[in-house]
């Protein structure tokens, strides 16, 4: 009998997991989209990302994808775009050969509960169009350039320019030889004061707080702010492209600086927990704001460079 139970119960998990999994894939779709099927040589060819996933689970782009093949150059990677749909993101190519091409599929993957899916969007079908020559007429020479006189009238607003041009030099050179001081008085420039990302990232930290802006109910802002200091941080202090990227692009790319692991995750809460409150308008309580600042002033310490430590002992 106790079998028979146990054998149950497995079976019924068994199901659960599958259908979990099916509802998950069927909930996310992909697809690349071109403007037209047909394109001059030299035409920017744009394809249109599409990511349909209403819960925004966490989508990467690998950049691998995008140099699909040695007949079309890159001009341009847009941002992510998050809509309320899911995401969206252009690829701007061009092409200087002629003939019919087919773009491969791109891989997009989508994580949800530490689970990761591949799709793949469809392939695309380019026709590249050359450029038409008559071969039967014969080449001509390039014209010579043609001469034109100008008028008096013309010429006139060059003249006048000219001249108070020249005035103006004249009244200069005469303000330098009879009216100019013998001595000068040197005025000394304020030296630059160079911060450190370290210092930067403090005193903004000190600035957001002065803001006050929980008490203004302007939430998102507070936490857009926030954010935004620890990713210049991060982009200053470690030479990752931390401002455009989405959070787990973020992570991808500190993944193997020097950072130790629990500053990493730690970061990873902070602005995961940042990203529901702007995109799914979560609402933490009046402690998790505090909590959020004081979070992120601890990651910036701990990760600061080693002088500065050995500096405040």
């Amino acid at each position: 009998m106790k079998l028979k139970i146990k054998n149950s119960i497995i079976i019924l998990i068994t199901i659960g997991i599958f259908l979990s999994q099916n509802l998950f894939a069927q909930n996310v779709t992909v697809s690349a989209k071109l403007d037209s099927a047909r394109f001059s040589i030299g035409d920017h060819i744009a394809v249109h990302f599409e990511v349909n996933n209403p819960n925004h689970f966490s989508t990467l782009f690998p950049d691998a994808n995008f140099d699909t093949t040695s007949k079309f150059e890159i001009v341009n990677v847009s941002k992510i775009d998050t809509t309320k749909e899911g995401y969206k993101r252009t690829i701007i190519y061009t092409n200087f050969d002629s003939g019919n091409y087919v773009i491969p599929a791109f891989q997009i993957l989508v994580q949800h509960d530490k689970k990761v899916d591949t799709l793949l969007t469809t392939p695309l079908s380019v026709y590249v169009k050359g450029i038409a020559v008559d071969t039967l007429k014969a080449i001509r020479p390039i014209k010579k350039m043609m001469e034109i006189d100008y008028t008096f009238k013309e010429m006139l607003p060059y003249i006048i320019i000219g001249g108070i041009i020249f005035l103006l030099l004249l009244a200069l050179v005469v303000y330098l030889i009879f009216f100019r001081k013998k001595k000068q008085i040197v005025v000394k420039a304020a030296p630059d004061v160079h911060y450190t990302p370290y210092q930067k990232a403090m005193m903004a930290f000190d600035n957001l707080e002065k803001e006050n802006l929980i008490a203004s109910d302007e939430v998102k802002m507070y936490y857009t702010k926030l954010t935004d200091i620890l990713r210049e941080y991060l982009e200053e202090q470690y030479k990752v492209a931390a401002l455009e990227s989405t959070t787990d692009e973020l992570m991808e790319r500190i993944r193997f600086s020097s950072i130790d692991a629990a500053s990493k995750m730690q970061l990873h809460e902070i602005l995961s927990s940042a990203d529901m409150v702007k995109f799914a308008k979560a609402k933490p309580g009046l402690n998790e704001h505090a909590a959020a600042l004081v979070a992120a002033r601890g990651f910036v310490e701990r990760t600061k460079p080693m002088e500065i430590q050995n500096d405040e002992r």
